[in-house]
């Protein structure tokens, strides 16, 4: 069997690879279609099921329980099809292991945008790398959120998250889309990034970069789903920023010269193509002491730009290293600061966004040495 039978056999998408029966892809040309172009295709339908099935070999007896994916799997939609593979709507699949044998339940993350966009046949808002011509304004984060990046079971609960919104809930049974998260009632809406780091008591730690206002929103969640700190670092600009590092004692974030532009963003332009790249620039270390809050910045590497931040096991215990704050060097920014997140960034008609109000209050709650 070569690799294009096994691909098509398997049916992988570009949420995850899916069991036989679960997806086809019986598309017109197929078969001159690159290997890569299997993953960029609609699933057959919005839930999917495949019966338990046996599995040949063996298995280690200890290795039963739910294998759960996330990832982006509506890539099209009426006469639309997106340009950047992290538009799709995201997809959430369980894998359910045990007594040698597996089943496969894969479902969309029903979010406004996915409702509202389902209802009016095509893609209507605006995406990370796609902007169709006639693209409703977006009025928050949320309104263009796919929850496609990252699943994350916490609390009991289990979390389709994305980088730049709320949390969503999923029932991690059937699937199904529950409520917005909301940690507090200031931070609702607020951004929360899709690649949160869980410490070795149990404890959440996670971002949220806002767009146009140079500020980095921190989590510190209990175990029990309690919110219990919230604190904002004003940056000099708002760099891209997909992931941090967690250490026993510090949180560290690579803060790249890749710098959105808010005049870009407000003319209309996609998410990513809004983002300048300052050459000339440092990439900045941000430490974070976990205990105390205090933070410490310094320009201190060449110009580069990091996308994911590798911590063993994502937790503390596997990543020991001490790191120093250092002293910050301020670097030039793209243009004059955001007066607001709301107004720069999603003008609306309606009041400024309770979350925008509280970071405005809360920025430099932390001191940068």
């Amino acid at each position: 069997m070569n690799r294009r039978d096994f691909m098509r056999l398997m049916g992988l998408s570009g949420a995850g690879l899916v069991l036989p029966g679960s997806v086809t892809h019986a598309l017109a040309g197929e078969a001159a279609m690159p290997d890569w172009h299997l993953g960029f295709q609609n699933p057959r339908a919005e839930e999917l099921h495949t019966p338990s099935l046996k599995l040949d070999g063996r298995l280690p007896k200890a290795l039963t329980g739910t294998f759960y994916r996330n990832g982006p799997a509506r890539h099209a939609l009426g006469d639309r099809r997106y340009s950047h593979w992290f538009d799709g709507d995201g997809m959430v699949h369980a894998y359910r292991l045990g007594d040698g044998r597996i089943s496969h339940h894969a479902r969309f993350v029903e979010t406004p945008k996915y409702i509202a966009e389902t209802r009016a046949g095509a893609f209507r808002r605006p995406a990370f790398g796609t902007v169709f011509p006639d693209a409703e304004r977006a009025a928050s984060p949320d309104a263009i959120n796919v929850a496609n990046t990252n699943i994350l079971p916490f609390d009991d609960r289990l979390l389709a998250l994305w980088e730049g919104g709320s949390a969503w809930e999923v029932d991690p049974e059937t699937l199904a889309t529950g409520d917005r998260v909301t940690w507090s009632d200031d931070l609702a809406g607020a951004p929360f990034s899709a690649h949160p780091a869980v410490d070795t008591d149990g404890t959440l730690w996670n971002f949220g970069v806002v767009p146009g206002d140079g500020a980095l929103v921190l989590y510190e969640i209990a175990p029990s789903g309690k919110l219990r700190r919230a604190d904002v670092v004003a940056l000099d600009a708002s760099p891209m920023v997909h992931d941090f590092a967690i250490t026993r004692r510090h949180l560290v974030f690579l803060l790249p010269p890749f710098r959105l532009d808010p005049e870009r963003f407000g003319s209309g332009k996609s998410f990513v193509d809004s983002h300048r790249w300052y050459g000339d620039d440092a990439m900045q270390v941000l430490v974070i002491d976990k205990r105390t809050g205090g933070a410490g910045a310094g320009s201190i590497c060449p110009p580069a730009c990091t996308f994911t931040s590798v911590t063993p096991g994502r937790t503390a215990a596997a990543s020991s290293a001490s790191t120093t704050p250092v002293t910050t060097t301020p670097t030039s920014s793209p243009g004059p600061p955001a007066a607001s997140c709301a107004a720069r960034i999603f003008p609306m008609p309606v009041a400024t966004p309770r979350w925008c109000a509280w970071i405005r209050a809360t920025a430099g709650s932390i001191s940068r040495s």
